[in-house]
């Protein structure tokens, strides 16, 4: 199997006969996730509004050693052999952990409307992927477990239950395309255009493709306004004809957009967009932004009659047509053989550069590894393995802090027990 450029080899952990933990940051449940509406992430927490990822976890969300320490509270008898992240949980909309008797997942999430595919981990040891649902019984959360003949209540049979996004079910591929409904972060499917303003990162166009275009940009070149939608109120023009169209139709926008270019020191204090010097100034400095970002992220711009291939952009009538390139990324996939054994299947990396697009890993899965079941965990930064005392993959932005994890615990469950790692 042929790996492209900037993909890089996964290590696959794989065991049976062990004891499958989880642990969850109980403080994140029930609130609200990152904000990825628009161009630029941002978390609301203790009345800031924090834009830098790091920034965002240091401090605000629970490090691996307390994750490690609560569960040694738990299980005092035993001690981990292996632990990896499972950071969208409490993080993305999707994903649901049932641990200890209680639901912990996101505000808005639609607990009980939907289905969901489970790790699922039994108290007779054995782990298994399973399609399940959420229901309330007097009060008390439950887990039913959907089958050809329909539904079984495991609630009191298992340990936990954490939720993640399939990419493999039953040995067969799970199409992108209805996959891509899912996954909240869009730089994980397709590789966005990054404007950096003075250390502020404005990922483009994810407005856009938040809005309805995802699915297009997955099979072919789409069409994109030239225009970045930093917040609620402020939009940055991408071409000198959207400035000037901006100035004359929407001032009132466009001292909004002053604000964040004073913010950001591409404005002066006493600086003023109405003067169309300064103008054409600032729409020259962001259009040479956008040509930085389109070659920085690796897109060949031309001017040709013919359709796009993947990796091409286009300038056309104010637009951008651009055929995105699938997004290289960490990723950190759960999987199941048909033998029952288990494991991890980690792709390291730094986001946006190197990994894996999820088409390959997809293919890797079902064609090298043959995996009946895989499940994405996480993703980028929060990305890591750890095994029997030394990190095979560290964070790839140093990161201590997890929302969640997966340990795996020398404890065995009275059958085979084996451990394998390549």
């Amino acid at each position: 199997m042929i790996r492209p450029a900037g993909i890089t080899r996964p290590w696959v952990l794989r065991f049976q006969g062990y004891r499958l933990r989880f642990s969850v940051d109980a403080r994140h449940n029930l609130g609200c996730p990152i904000d990825r509406s628009n161009e630029l992430p941002h978390f609301a927490v203790n009345g800031k509004h924090l834009a830098d990822g790091n920034a965002m976890r240091h401090g605000i969300v629970m490090p691996v050693s307390e994750h490690l320490a609560a569960l040694k509270t738990l299980h005092p008898d035993e001690e981990p052999l292996a632990y990896t992240s499972h950071a969208n949980t409490l993080a993305n909309p999707g994903y649901v952990g049932f641990w200890k008797g209680e639901l912990f997942h996101l505000a808005a999430e639609p607990i009980y409307a939907q289905p969901y595919l489970a790790i699922v981990s039994w108290q007779d040891g054995a782990v298994t992927v399973e399609d399940v649902a959420f229901g309330r019984e007097l009060g008390q959360p439950g887990v039913l477990c959907l089958r050809e003949g329909g539904m079984d209540s495991i609630t009191r049979r298992i340990n936990f239950a954490a939720t993640a996004i399939p990419l493999v079910r039953n040995g067969a591929r799970v199409p992108l395309e209805q996959m891509v409904g899912s996954i909240y972060d869009t730089r994980h499917v397709v590789n966005p255009l990054v404007l950096t303003i003075n250390g502020v990162s404005l990922f483009v166009p994810n407005t856009q493709l938040q809005r309805g275009l995802l699915r297009m940009a997955l099979v072919g070149t789409v069409r994109v306004h030239l225009e970045a939608t930093v917040d609620e109120d402020v939009v940055l023009p991408l071409s000198s004809a959207n400035w000037l169209r901006m100035a004359k139709e929407q001032p009132g926008g466009l001292e909004k957009t002053a604000v964040f270019l004073r913010e950001h020191q591409m404005l002066k204090p006493d600086e003023s967009l109405a003067d169309i010097e300064v103008l054409l100034r600032v729409a020259g400095e962001v259009e040479q932004l956008l040509k930085s970002a389109l070659d920085k992220a690796g897109y060949d711009v031309v001017d040709v009659a013919r359709p796009l291939v993947e990796g091409e952009a286009c300038f056309l009538n104010s637009h951008l047509e651009i055929h995105f390139r699938k997004a290289l990324y960490p990723h950190n996939i759960f999987a199941r053989w048909a033998d029952g054994t288990c494991g991890f299947v980690v792709f390291p990396g730094l986001s946006g550069r190197t990994g894996t697009t999820l088409p390959y890993a997809q293919q890797f899965l079902t064609e090298e590894l043959k995996v009946q079941d895989a499940l994405l965990l996480d993703n980028g930064g929060d990305v890591r393995l750890w095994y029997r005392g030394r990190h095979l993959i560290e964070s790839g932005q140093g990161r201590q802090e997890v929302r969640a994890m997966l340990v795996l615990s020398d404890a065995t469950t009275g059958g085979v027990s084996s451990i394998s790692i390549q």
